[in-house]
This record gives C-alpha cells, structure tokens and sequence, in this order.
C-alpha cells in the first residue's frame, strides 16, 4: 500500500478527522477517550469483538501452484 493512499483516500481521511474530533473532544487525553470509548461499546447494541479473529487453515487452489497431496 502506497503512503499517498492516507492522503488521497476519503475513507481514511474522515476516519483520521474523526479521531482527531474524539480525542479534542477528550481534551486530548488519550486515557479519557479510551474510556468513552468503553462506554460506548458498552452501551451499544452491536456485537463487540474482543478475541483475535482466527486464521483459516483451509487450502485454496491457486493456478500458480499445487496444493498439498
């Protein structure tokens, strides 16, 4: 991935300003806003995450090599 691609890339950018919103909004104290965050997950009604998401250990056929025998 290039480096121009957090200067060009929307997404990435308004995900940068958000941050950036969030932690100004914690008084630049990264400690506080790691706690509004917890408290934001906690309060939500979304499935929150917290272990390692697990590596597939299937093969996949690729035309480029043999799989396996």
């Amino acid at each position: 991935m290039s480096d121009n691609l957090t200067l060009t890339d929307p997404v990435v950018a308004e995900i940068h300003a958000t941050r950036v919103a969030m932690l100004e909004a914690a008084g630049g104290d990264i400690g506080l806003l790691m706690q509004q965050v917890a408290e934001r997950q906690r309060k939500s009604k979304h499935r929150i995450i917290t272990q390692p998401m697990r590596h597939r250990t299937e093969q996949f056929a690729r035309p480029d090599r043999e799989l396996p025998r």
